[in-house]
């Protein structure tokens, strides 16, 4: 490939406006995808109806391939928000035990995560968001005593997770039916909260896509995103100054979208390499802790990383910001081996930590303890076990071990394929983000046969 600089210049445009545009037109493909799933859940909904309510998920399918890595301990709402007609209050009902995480994050329509709120002990938690639109001048915070956030676009997307606590499906059910969503004037009218499009229980949504987004010709992605520029998603100051707009313009869309773009040549060259640059990218944007791979991708809040902020939402969209939750990976895992993680001590967390084992196709694996369910284990779950020393042992591999204080993750895989190893962290304290004093141990693949003499010569059982 030859270098970006020895392209033409519309062709250089290009590239970056693609870079800068592409969280755009995947949020509008994932607010299409969340939409049309909810009008086949909920066949008596028209399209627009389905905007500013709640869509409730349950526990997915083990072949559920909607998300990267699901989540296998929450269930998940979303509801996809439109401010551009007056502010949105949302309601998150209060925890039902203490230990029971609830967590809404906020995304806007360019991946920027404006803002999160929880699940309070004792009390529900009410917020308001609007419409922060430098085109409108509607900057004005809402007059209002609760929490209000700010966004720079007129959709937003809230995720909603809530963990469970000893797999009580049935129970976060309820708590998701307690969400509320309700215009400003209605929350100032004391109106009840809107119906939810899907109530719990009905059945998993898709959360991502982005194929659609890969799929579109260059002409056909820019003319999309001079449509939602122009609807929803407004530059700001701050991308002007960054050069967006002498971009865009040498590639024939106006700030506003306005324009035609139509040099076909040039714009597929800048469009490949901006795709070709987000794989790569992909691959490089990682550490390694202890034999784990950790992402460099950055999460949340971007500024004028406008390359990060597309590689963040190609690759991770929907995902927590550090502060919130962190995550590892460990790839390529032999099934047929057995493998130890031992926790000196419980790790520095506020909320609960997860090991969840994953296909090669990112598909969870069946716990032979409980079928229909996903292979998985949770810090709130009750069969914990803790040595006497308090340390926490677990041990992945296809047989149960008949150990004493052995935490076992079934990796029942009878494929040739490898596995991939997910670990999460929920409400991290500072020693393990954003200090990282604290580091996910390593995990030891113990030789065939020979797991309880292993955990004797580490000292680990008496």
């Amino acid at each position: 490939m030859a270098p970006i600089s020895s392209f033409p210049s519309c062709a250089v445009s290009a590239f970056r406006s693609y870079l800068f545009l592409y969280p755009l037109l995947f949020s509008a493909d994932v607010r299409r995808s969340a939409l049309t799933d909810g009008r086949r859940l909920n066949a008596s909904l028209t399209l627009p109806s389905l905007v500013n309510r709640w869509v409730h998920g349950s526990l997915p399918p083990l072949d559920y391939d909607g998300a990267l890595f699901p989540n296998m301990n929450a269930l998940y709402s979303n509801v996809h928000l439109e401010l551009d007609e007056e502010p949105m209050v949302l309601r998150l009902p209060p925890k039902d035990v203490p230990q029971r995480h609830g967590l809404a994050q906020l995304v806007d329509f360019w991946h920027n995560t404006v803002g999160s709120e929880r699940m309070r002990d004792g009390e529900a938690n009410e917020f308001c968001v609007y419409w922060q639109s430098p085109a409108a001048n509607t900057s004005a915070r809402p007059n209002v005593s609760i929490p209000c956030h700010a966004s720079a676009t007129s959709r937003l997307f809230v995720i909603m997770r809530i963990v469970l606590v000893d797999r009580d499906t049935t129970t976060v059910g309820h708590l998701q039916a307690a969400l509320g969503v309700r215009s400003l004037a209605e929350y100032e009218a004391s109106a009840p909260s809107r119906q939810p499009v899907i109530p719990p229980g009905s059945g998993a949504y898709r959360l991502e896509t982005g194929e659609a987004v890969e799929a579109l010709s260059a002409v056909a992605f820019f003319r999309q995103a001079g449509l939602h520029l122009a609807s929803c998603c407004p530059l700001t100051p701050s991308d002007k100054e960054a050069g967006v707009a002498d971009a865009l313009y040498d590639i024939g869309l106006g700030e506003d979208g306005t324009g035609e773009v139509s040099n076909r040549l040039c714009l597929e060259m800048g469009v490949w390499a901006a795709r070709s640059a987000l794989v790569i990218a992909r691959y490089s944007a990682v550490r390694l802790v202890n034999g784990w791979i950790a992402s460099n991708i950055p999460l949340g809040e971007y500024g004028d990383d406008y390359f990060g902020r597309a590689l963040s939402a190609r690759w991770v969209y929907g995902i927590n910001q550090p502060e919130e939750a962190v995550y590892y990976v460990r790839l390529g895992v032999d099934p047929a081996g057995t493998y130890v993680i031992v926790f000196d001590e419980p790790p520095p967390v506020g909320a609960y930590w997860s090991i969840t084992p994953y296909d090669a196709d990112s598909h969870v694996l069946p716990d032979p303890r409980n079928p229909g369910e996903a292979s998985t284990l949770c810090s709130l779950d009750s069969s914990v076990h803790t040595t006497p020393g308090g340390k926490i042992i677990i041990i992945l591999r296809a047989e149960k071990p008949m150990l004493p204080y052995a935490n076992w993750v079934p990796i029942p895989y009878s494929g040739t394929r490898r596995l991939n190893i997910l670990p999460r962290f929920y409400d991290p304290w500072p020693a393990l983000w954003p200090n990282e004093t604290w580091k996910i141990p390593r995990m030891w693949r113990v030789p065939d046969g020979s797991l309880l003499a292993w955990l004797r010569l580490q000292r680990l059982l008496s």
